[in-house]
């Protein structure tokens, strides 16, 4: 069968729809023709689409939501509305059945679905149940049976179990069907798996909602051998797509000791998202000899009262130490912070005044990050406002990060863009404000 995939995805710096590229080798494998239609660079959508649509004549289409809004704090950018047209366009011209999927459309795939009009949805992991789909469709029966499936039952939307797979029993990924070389080329990095789900605790995340609780490792040897693939493409800057790359930590040891042992420490530079734990001196060696030169650790918060009600395992002391591995092994890093609104803070509280004027200043300077939450994460579900604290609370988080700037050598943390300096640069020293005249 024909299947056109679209990638809905327009923000910039440009990222590669990494989930077309792995879809892309498994329809091949089972005998199917997909098409691309990539409208990050597109300059007129509505007519690439009907080309498109028009010179290939799908049987199926498929669209990728890699996310549902920009996930920035000054931003609320909403892309539904925008997917929405296109699935409508796709709809009046063409009588192919429309199937949405992707990492944003799972966090939330019934309202999505019933928001955009499509026919179908995947949710989670399509690999192999778009596969099923396009068996079961094209005997118009099986529709109930195909994992992780959505679809219509008269005017109610229907969701199938979920389905989890051995990723190793995928087809090899040649990261061809994506043109990577272009978007390394306008983004400066290609994404890798080298695993999916996560079984943390986090209440606002939504990555066990959209990729599973359930983890699911890739061989060593399969990940080193997709790297290559992009190597030979000439891109050697990559980022990793797993929710915490340490995670479990036996798992990126081994991870890092092949891509030793296959020759591309020397070869290749990477980022990773990660825990603040596991962290230790032998896995910050491994890392940078691997070709590591940067993490984003999930930190939240440097109080340890909000990393205990955001369901964190670590507390503030394992910051100290995580960034004192880094700076000892030459790998940049950054601690991504949940800040709380300022308006949350009492006005009676002399400290939380001094709170609240440190954290309108820095307000301005630093890109604040909002968690997204769907609506099966626990801070959803307990209708818990993420960073709302007292003036004690706000200080401690400012006094445990100065403390840690002052502990090695008047260096600076990368709180999201250089909280820390920020802090120093608005007289916050020992913990105490001074402000500047």
């Amino acid at each position: 069968m024909k299947i056109l995939l679209i990638n809905t995805n327009r923000m910039k710096p440009a990222i590669a729809p990494i989930g077309l590229d792995y879809l892309a080798d498994s329809l091949v494998a089972a005998g199917h023709e997909p098409y691309m239609l990539d409208l990050c660079f597109a300059s007129d959508v509505t007519a690439d689409i009907g080309r498109a649509v028009g010179d290939f004549a799908p049987d199926v289409v498929g669209i990728t939501i890699r996310n549902t809004d920009d996930c920035y704090f000054s931003g609320g950018a909403f892309f539904l509305p925008e997917i929405r047209e296109v699935v409508q366009q796709v709809k009046t011209i063409s009588s192919a059945p429309v199937i949405l999927g992707g990492v944003g459309f799972s966090v939330a795939p019934l309202a999505v679905m019933d928001y955009c009009g499509a026919d179908y949805g995947i949710a989670g992991e399509g690999e192999v149940a778009l596969v099923q789909f396009l068996d079961a469709w094209k005997r118009r029966s099986d529709i109930d049976k195909v994992p992780n499936l959505l679809w219509r039952n008269g005017s109610r939307i229907r969701q199938n179990p979920v389905r989890y797979i051995d990723l190793d029993k995928l087809p090899p990924r040649t990261r061809t069907f994506v043109d990577n070389p272009t978007y390394f080329h306008e983004g400066g990095q290609a994404g890798f798996e080298t695993k999916r789900g996560c079984d943390m605790n986090c209440i606002y995340c939504a990555d066990p909602v959209s990729k599973g609780r359930r983890v699911r490792l890739r061989s060593p040897q399969r990940v080193v051998d997709e790297l290559k693939a992009l190597l030979s493409q000439g891109i050697d800057y990559f980022h990793t797509c797993d929710c915490e790359f340490n995670i479990p930590d036996t798992h990126a040891r081994e991870i890092c000791r092949a891509i030793i042992d296959g020759g591309l420490g020397e070869r290749i530079r990477w980022y990773a998202y990660c825990s603040v734990v596991p962290f230790d001196a032998e896995m910050a060696n491994l890392f940078r000899k691997a070709g590591c030169v940067g993490i984003n650790f999930g930190a939240d918060s440097g109080s340890d009262y909000m990393l205990y009600r955001l369901g964190k395992s670590f507390r503030s002391e394992d910051l100290i130490r995580t960034a004192k591995l880094c700076r000892q092994h030459g790998i940049t890093f950054m601690y991504d912070l949940l800040l709380g609104e300022e308006s949350s803070i009492s006005a009676n509280d002399p400290q939380a005044q001094v709170a609240r004027q440190y954290l309108t200043r820095v307000w301005q300077e630093v890109k604040a990050a909002h968690p997204y939450t769907g609506p099966t994460t626990p801070l959803h579900i307990k209708d818990f406002t993420v960073g709302k604290v007292s003036g004690d609370q706000a200080q401690q988080i400012c006094q445990n990060i100065i403390r840690g700037q002052q502990a090695y050598g008047g260096g600076t943390y990368n709180f999201v863009g250089g909280l820390s300096k920020c802090m120093i640069d608005h007289g916050w020293v020992n913990g105490t404000f001074d402000p500047a005249p």
